[in-house]
């Protein structure tokens, strides 16, 4: 183990609470914010690898008999706060007033389609609530926690049931099936649409050796070297191979807008991602237009000057 934490919810697990908060007294822009919210421990952010850009985590010193306080996300410190320098600064939650002592980097709190929203986590020893999520970071070998952790469990009270354990990609799973949904279908339907691509050159190729017979024969026949047939041939299917990129990456960059919303961590736009289907689909052709171009240029001369 390398981090363990309790939370009220898990992140990306479809749930989120919300609240109200009062912002801005004594300023022009007081008033009354609609926000996210869920109760952590100090560990919380090292557990799921959240940094804080500003302030602190919850410590000790934030008890149940101490002044209430709160670590906000960036997005809430902005919208609210000149600069986002949030730490220092209160709001009012339920009558009471909470001093901001961090600020935490932007995420996912509920699904991975959210915009960003105002985030605020509340120490779970200020706020008490019966439920609460158990967080463990493991390395390698995690799959030994679950037993142990029933186990401690079992030793500090056999009365108690037992818990679920699950990891978080598990707890996530009905977040991203979307998202995996997409992408097999989205793949299934690339493969076959550049199976039927890579058929087609194939046939448009070997159509026009067909036709382009006699002419090959007489080429051959007159001196011309079998890899000269090879490249020209070639060179007709990288044309139309060409054109058919130059075509796709035109729609292809058109198409993004409405796949933008399942995409996380690239931009609709990615150059690797064009250029490695591009490069693709290039070799494809390339493989579909050289069997009929080594056809042609392993024909018979004689034979192919009979060819009617």
């Amino acid at each position: 183990m390398t981090a363990v934490a309790y939370a009220e919810h898990l992140p990306l697990v479809m749930h989120s609470s919300g609240d109200d908060i009062e912002v801005g007294a004594g300023s022009p822009d007081a008033g009354t914010a609609s926000v996210s919210l869920t109760l952590v421990d100090g560990d919380y952010f090292g557990a799921i690898r959240l940094p804080l850009v500003r302030g602190r985590a919850f410590g000790r010193v934030d008890g149940a008999a101490t002044p209430k306080v709160a670590i906000v996300n960036e997005t809430l410190a902005r919208r609210y706060w000149p600069g986002g320098d949030a730490v220092g600064r209160t709001f009012g939650l339920h009558g009471e007033r909470v001093t901001v002592v961090g600020v935490a980097r932007d995420a996912k709190y509920a699904s991975l389609s959210e915009s960003r929203q105002p985030m605020v986590y509340l120490p779970l020893a200020q706020h008490w609530r019966p439920g609460r999520q158990l967080l463990v970071r493991a390395g390698p070998g995690a799959e030994s926690l679950g037993p142990a952790l029933r186990a401690v469990v079992r030793d500090l009270d056999p009365a108690l049931p037992r818990p679920a354990v699950s990891t978080l990609r598990e707890e996530n799973g009905i977040v991203l099936l979307p998202q995996r949904v997409a992408a097999i279908v989205t793949g299934a339907l690339g493969a076959v649409g550049l199976l039927l691509a890579s058929v087609g050159l194939y046939g448009v190729i070997a159509y026009s050796v067909g036709r382009r017979a006699r002419e090959i024969g007489i080429r051959l026949a007159i001196g011309a070297r079998r890899g000269d047939v090879l490249a020209m041939i070639l060179r007709d299917g990288m044309r139309l191979a060409g054109l058919g990129v130059a075509i796709g990456l035109a729609l292809g960059a058109a198409a993004t807008r409405l796949v933008a919303s399942l995409l996380f961590d690239v931009s609709p736009l990615d150059a690797a991602t064009f250029g490695a289907m591009s490069a693709l689909f290039v070799g494809v052709a390339l493989l579909a237009s050289w069997l009929p171009a080594r056809r042609a240029a392993m024909a018979d001369p004689k034979a192919a000057l009979r060819f009617d």
